[in-house]
């Protein structure tokens, strides 16, 4: 996802107003399961569901990868529901 962020929309190219969620990529709108369940919107939702300082951190990917490793080492989740389902907070 970071190596291809041309392909992604950002909630801050649609609208200027600055929100919480500014830094999130914005799905796509399609009517088809298979699309919808696929790597390209189940990317953006795990991208989404990363804390912010993760997040500010996309544009440096030698920064991304270490931080994004010892973040998964310290949470260790076992599923994708189980970190959708956690709250950073």
């Amino acid at each position: 996802m970071v190596k291809n962020k041309d392909f992604y929309t950002t909630n801050h190219e649609i609208h200027n107003i600055t929100t919480k969620p500014n830094t999130n990529l914005r799905p796509p709108v399609c009517s088809l399961a298979v699309f919808q369940k696929g790597a390209y919107n189940s990317g953006i939702k795990l991208f989404n569901h990363l804390p912010l300082e993760m997040k500010s951190l996309s544009n440096e990917t030698k920064l991304l990868k270490p931080a994004l490793k010892r973040f998964l080492n310290l949470h260790s989740f076992y599923s994708v529901e189980e970190y959708l389902e956690y709250s950073f907070n």
